[in-house]
């Protein structure tokens, strides 16, 4: 991954990995304790797959970095989480 263009949006490689394994798998969201709370297809298990998970990551920050330029297009400040 280009960790200069990942600067600003942390997290987004682990996000893009989640969702290609979500995928993958057909489970979406699993309780703490758990338990699949959904599930979109029969199990199946996860095949690493770097060249989609770029795609994904890719996508995420290219989205993220739009909606920055929209907000300071339009004067809106986002809220931060600190």
């Amino acid at each position: 991954m280009n960790h200069g263009s990942n600067a600003g949006y942390p997290g987004k490689g682990s996000e893009a990995f989640s969702l290609v394994k979500a995928e993958q798998t057909g489970l979406w969201h699993v309780a703490p304790h758990g338990t699949e709370l959904e599930r979109t297809s029969s199990p199946s298990g996860p095949v690493y797959n770097a060249g989609e998970i770029r795609t994904w990551h890719d996508a995420f920050v290219a989205l993220l970095s739009r909606l920055g330029n929209c907000d300071a297009a339009s004067g809106v400040t986002p809220v931060s989480q600190s």
